[in-house]
């Protein structure tokens, strides 16, 4: 008996990778917010800079999300379309 294999592909490498680094950036950004709020009491510049590029890193994450969904997704047949089009095409202009 051999071991399973895992299929991975390219599209759910690139849905993995950033899920992991995400989920690892909101919790070190949560700690470090944690610690210098709770236990320091000092909030600086660098760690309102860690906050506001946790926010970049989430929406640049969430598009990616979001184009890897839309391309793992079936794409409708243009078919229908195009005979719309040749037929609208096809029909003779009526004189008035």
């Amino acid at each position: 008996m051999s071991a399973p294999t895992a299929n991975f592909t390219i599209s759910t490498t690139a849905l993995i990778v950033p899920a992991v680094f995400l989920s690892l950036a909101i919790c070190c950004v949560g700690l470090r917010v944690y610690v210098r709020i709770g236990l320091l009491r000092s909030f600086l510049i660098e760690d309102w800079l860690c906050v506001l590029t946790l926010i970049f890193f989430s929406a640049h994450a969430g598009l990616l999300f979001g184009v890897e969904a839309s391309l793992a997704t079936p794409k409708p047949s243009l078919e229908v379309y195009e005979k719309i089009i040749n037929v609208s095409l096809a029909t003779p202009e009526i004189a008035w």
